[in-house]
């Protein structure tokens, strides 16, 4: 039961601390997908300063890792879609 407090306490601080860092309101936008059937990630419209500009960098390095990471799985199985489970 004493974990229960603990963990309700660290859900609520995780919640409240998220609210309190943002300096404004973030609006983000959605690439056109990847891939079909693959997504990409939404990124920050209209980034305000540099630490925004990095990260719409770093998640469009994450899409271009899932496109190599799509290619090479097709050129291993020869299919046209992931392999599902």
């Amino acid at each position: 039961m004493r974990h229960m407090g603990f963990v309700v306490l660290l859900a609520w601080l995780c919640a409240t601390g998220a609210a309190l860092a943002a300096d404004r309101a973030v609006h983000l936008v959605v690439p056109p997908p990847v891939r079909e059937h693959i997504a990409s990630m939404p990124q920050i419209a209209d980034p305000a300063d540099d630490a925004e500009r990095r990260i719409n960098a770093a998640l469009k390095h994450l899409d271009r890792n899932v496109l190599k990471a799509s290619r090479a799985s097709r050129a291993a199985t020869g299919r046209a879609r992931w392999k599902s489970r």
